[in-house]
């Protein structure tokens, strides 16, 4: 058995290769210990799932997934059991779970639970785990254009692309609901019969999949930040939404207001956007050199800071009034051209866009301030030739399954509109508006609102909890813009 220091998971399991392994079982495990803040231990599971990697294939090679089961503290035989989804696509439960804050929220569900974190399919910890390190420099003296961009993208895709299936990697085959007959299989194998839900982001995603193709195996859900069944393309409408609630918050704050532009942040924005649009300026880089920014830099880093950090209408003030330093060091990083996990792209673009999707993107007057926002996905989705999953897997989802759904309007990565869209739906869901939260708005209940724990251990115990349609995170202190 394993000690383990602290949260150090997965200590002594060899990392395993991307080929199958003929023979082997579905399922290798090994017991380990957890130890708690209090000192104790508590004897958790931990191993290798083997699933097919192309089920549509005969004889294909098996892919691992690692997870980590942990037997609840309660003694109550008909004790819930909690699967947490990572976002992503492609990160890593098990490696928040080594954090602080999974660490605090995986220890307050087993109270109540067995609590079971793994990797999906491509994720950090699976094997193969599609990451995508190519990488293009764009010089900082070029001018950053959506042509530039995206011939440095479709370079990056084509690397990772072409490196991954030399690997003898079938990147069709990773797609949401081959995700979703993942988590049903690893279910299954574990010995569970129904399974409840935590999930945000792309989670949330594979979670309408789990209901949609697995609803017989799903007890109930708690959903954040969600990205519906079609909305893994950002809407810029909901964007901009996010953004002006973000700035009619800054803009109502008695000791901010003062330093703040004429007009508004969002008229500020759209200010400077049409300077650099019209003239790229070259500012001097910290440690020598220059960089040449213009209206693209600026979209691309617009949402770098709109979180609770307090430092968003700082740097939109500093950019209206002429210095462009706070821009630059943040473009700088950004003219590293990345494309993240291979994983993200094959995932997303498989589940692709619906006509009325495609018009909503095509008409947005919201384009001209925060320009293609999608831009990484229609540069390369070609390339990762990904399965279309279709209509029927973008539809709305109807269910009576039990839902909790929490989004917080300021989130600048999947909008607040998403869930107003989604709630339809859910016959038993219940939907709270968090004023103030961002895409980490769960960690920022778990912060702040005091009725959390009891509501979400309620409402797995098979309760109907009363959900306020209203939470408000509290104010932001903001930095004061220099004069």
């Amino acid at each position: 058995m394993i000690l383990l220091s602290g949260m150090a998971l997965l200590t002594g399991i060899p990392n395993a290769t991307a080929q199958s392994r003929p023979g082997a079982a579905a399922l290798t495990s090994q017991p380990a210990l957890l130890r708690l803040d209090d000192g104790g231990l508590v004897a958790i599971r931990q191993g290798w799932f083997r699933v097919p990697e192309n089920r549509a294939t005969k004889d294909s090679r098996q892919i691992e997934l690692p997870f980590i089961q942990i037997p609840s503290a309660s003694k109550d035989p008909a004790r819930p059991v909690i699967f947490l989804l990572a976002g992503g696509p492609g990160s890593s439960w098990i490696d928040f779970f080594n954090g602080p804050q999974g660490r605090e929220q995986v220890l307050f569900y087993r109270q109540f639970a067995d609590v079971v974190l793994f990797d999906q399919r491509g994720a950090i910890h699976a094997a193969p785990a599609l990451d995508c390190p190519a990488v293009e420099r764009i010089p900082a003296a070029t001018p950053l254009t959506d042509a530039v961009y995206i011939d440095a993208m479709r370079k990056v895709a084509m690397a990772c692309k072409t490196g991954w299936e030399k690997a003898g990697v079938d990147l069709r085959a990773y797609e949401t609901i081959a995700n979703a007959a993942d988590v049903d299989a690893l279910r299954a194998a574990l010995g569970y019969g129904r399974i409840s839900l935590i999930a945000g982001s792309y989670g949330s995603h594979l979670a309408i999949a789990l209901m949609r193709y697995h609803p017989q195996s799903i007890e109930r859900a708690i959903i954040w930040g969600m990205e519906g069944p079609d909305d893994t393309y950002d809407i810029p409408d909901g964007i901009l939404q996010s953004l002006k609630t973000q700035a009619a918050a800054a803009e109502a704050d008695p000791k901010l207001r003062p330093y703040l532009p004429p007009g508004g942040l969002i008229a500020a924005l759209r200010t400077v956007v049409a300077r650099l649009r019209e003239r790229p300026t070259t500012v001097e880089i910290e440690g020598g050199g220059t960089i040449t920014l213009g209206a693209l830099d600026l979209q691309r880093a617009l949402t770098t800071q709109a979180n609770r950090g307090g430092e968003w209408p700082a740097f939109v003030t500093a950019l209206y009034r002429g210095d462009y330093r706070p821009l630059a060091d943040i473009a700088l990083r950004q003219r590293d051209i990345r494309l993240s996990r291979s994983v993200l792209f094959a995932m997303d673009c498989a589940s692709g866009l619906s006509e009325v999707g495609q018009r909503l993107i095509r008409d947005s007057p919201a384009t001209p301030l925060l320009g293609d926002i999608n831009l990484p996905y229609f540069a390369t989705c070609d390339i990762w030739d990904s399965p279309d999953l279709g209509p029927s897997f973008r539809a709305l989802l109807q269910t009576d399954i039990p839902i909790l759904l929490f989004h917080g309007d300021w989130d600048v990565s999947t909008p607040l509109a998403n869930s107003q869209a989604a709630i339809r739906g859910f016959s038993k869901g219940k939907f709270a508006v968090v004023h103030g939260g961002t895409h980490g708005v769960w960690e920022e209940l778990f912060q702040y609102w005091m009725p959390l724990r009891s509501t979400v251990r309620d409402f797995m115990l098979g309760d109907d909890p009363d959900l306020p349609a209203e939470i408000a995170l509290p104010a932001i202190d903001y930095r004061i813009p220099e004069e």
